[in-house]
């Protein structure tokens, strides 16, 4: 079996709705069912005003990536334990902020909102891989 990578075991987190702090966790190993479970999410969630709300997602090193899902646009977020931390930021030229319900209202800048396919595959590579990857452009 030389030459495998291990499996990584990626943990995600809810907030229960309507009680916003009481967290949910579940563990994953498979990106895909990682991405179906965001979606089923934001279909159960009662967001109000909200125009979307965010997961975490947290390896077993520590380092995370915070999902912001909407019904068309979402946003990623990177935060290593060691490094600086990256969002998706392809839309420079957008301006203005969208509401987020993570648990608490979050305004998140428009230029970080990338397409939703494109977010999900960059959920699906950091999950199985650790790595992010190239497909959007990455800010600070």
């Amino acid at each position: 079996m030389s030459g495998q990578q291990p499996i990584r075991s990626v943990r995600l987190k809810e907030w229960k709705f309507p009680n916003y702090w009481e967290e949910s966790v579940a563990s994953f190993v498979s990106g895909q069912a990682v991405v179906q479970r965001l979606r089923q999410l934001l279909d159960e969630c009662d967001l109000g005003d909200a125009e979307g709300t965010a997961f975490l997602l947290e390896d077993d090193q520590g380092n995370e990536l915070q999902v912001y899902c909407s019904t068309a646009d979402w946003s990623v977020a990177f935060y290593p334990t060691n490094g600086t931390p990256l969002i998706t930021h392809e839309r420079k030229s957008a301006g203005g902020t969208k509401p987020f319900l993570i648990p608490e209202w979050t305004e998140v800048e428009r230029r970080h909102l990338i397409d939703a396919e494109k977010a999900a595959k960059i959920v699906v590579a950091w999950v199985e891989s650790g790595t992010l990857t190239d497909d959007v452009e990455w800010g600070k």
